[in-house]
Formats: structure tokens, C-alpha cells, sequence
């Protein structure tokens, strides 16, 4: 479980400014603090959002399923 964290909402407060929702900012902002490996999403604008912080690797669910596979194999 993630927990309101300083990291989390400061995440989802440039993902708002970069227009992002509150609940996908908050996602994101969670993902980033819970230190995920991969952001996965099926949402291209989202996506694109997330790939621009540089933060976390930002995926649609087919190059995430070949990332996790790769890592099982690893």
C-alpha cells in the first residue's frame, strides 16, 4: 500500500500542471513514490505525459507484458 507521501503529491502536482487529471496525477505520483519499475496504461495522452517526467518508464500493456517477461527471464 502507498501512502500519501511529499514524493507522491509533488509528482501529481507537474503531471496536473503538464494537464493531467487528479486521479491520474495521483496515480502517477503513487507509482513514482512506490518506486514501480513501469507505469502501465492504455491512455496514449497519459502516456505521453508521463514519459515527459522522466520519472518512470511509461508503457501501453503489450511492451509491458514483453518487459515483465523479460525480466522473469532474467
Amino acid at each position: 500500500m502507498i501512502h500519501e507521501s511529499e514524493e507522491a503529491l509533488e509528482v501529481a502536482q507537474r503531471m496536473v500542471a503538464d494537464g493531467a487529471s487528479a486521479y491520474d496525477a495521483l496515480h502517477v505520483g503513487c507509482a513514482v513514490a512506490g518506486k514501480c519499475d513501469v507505469f502501465v496504461s492504455t491512455d496514449d495522452r497519459l502516456l505521453r505525459k508521463v514519459e515527459r517526467t522522466r520519472l518512470i518508464e511509461a508503457l501501453t500493456p503489450g511492451p509491458a507484458l514483453a518487459f515483465v517477461e523479460k525480466w522473469y527471464e532474467n
